[in-house]
């Protein structure tokens, strides 16, 4: 006790420190079943694209810098249009 103010922890039950228990477990749960989900989506669409550019490496020879180069030729052609 502090200047007659109880700290912390405030009424130390054991019916309370259940519930908190439950509850921090049903969170922790939900937290990982959405970062799984991220995840797997994330992993799903990055294999994907490497899949896309090796067919496009073997079937036409075209390389993942051919590609990034045609990317930013892009980004830079509606800066030259208002121009």
């Amino acid at each position: 006790m502090l200047l007659g103010v109880p700290t912390w922890p405030v009424g130390n039950k054991k019916g309370e420190d259940m519930i908190t228990t439950i509850a921090a477990i049903i969170v922790a749960w939900l937290l990982f079943a959405i970062l799984w989900k991220v995840l797997k989506t994330t992993l799903s669409k990055a294999l994907i694209i490497a899949a896309i550019l090796v067919l496009l490496k073997i079937g036409f020879g075209i390389t993942p810098l051919d590609i990034w180069h045609q990317l930013t030729q892009f980004a830079h052609t509606p800066s030259q249009v208002r121009n």
